[in-house]
Order: C-alpha cells, then structure tokens, then sequence
C-alpha cells in the first residue's frame, strides 16, 4: 500500500495537534488549581492569613507567603511556585486581570 505524502503528514499532524490540546489543557488546569490554591490564604482584602495545611502526611501552619511558596516547590515543583509568586503579586498589586 502506498500513502500519499501529503494525506500522511495531515494525519500525522493531527494526532500532534491533540496531544499537544490535551497538554495544554493540563498545563492550564495545573495553573488555575495553584491560583486557586494562593487564593485560600489571603483574605478579601488582599491581606495574607496564615492556614494549616496537610502535605506529606503531615499538617502545617503556613504563617508566610515565603513558607507557601516553599511548599508548592517542595510539593508541585518549582513551575507551580513560579505561579504561586506571579499570583501573589497580582493580588498584592491588584493587578488580578492582567
């Protein structure tokens, strides 16, 4: 059976295309899950509260923005605390949208 060249590179594309949404996808849950996450510690003001969180089968209190951001390195890796120090900023500069 012979494969059109063109034909094959379509379909070959396609199936990179999917994957490269379903990465995507993750990447973009990943982030709104950590946001969502730095949310839980500050209050509606924009004032960071400390929390009691559970991670390693231990409980914590994190009393600093510093110590949160440790524990998403420890925990999710240093991209997820790239997120958390670029939405710390956000809330503490209003800057929410941008």
């Amino acid at each position: 059976m012979i494969l059109d060249k063109p034909l094959f590179i379509w379909y070959i594309n396609s199936i990179v295309n999917k994957e490269r949404e379903k990465i995507m996808s993750y990447m973009k849950n990943f982030m709104m899950e950590v946001q969502e996450f730095v949310w839980d510690f500050f209050d509606q003001d924009g004032n960071f509260v400390s929390k009691k969180v559970s991670f390693d089968d231990k409980v914590q209190t994190i009393k600093t923005k510093k110590e949160m951001v440790n524990m998403f390195a420890i925990v999710h890796g240093l991209m997820a605390a790239e997120i958390a120090k670029e939405e710390i900023f956000a809330i503490e500069t209003a800057d929410h949208f941008s």
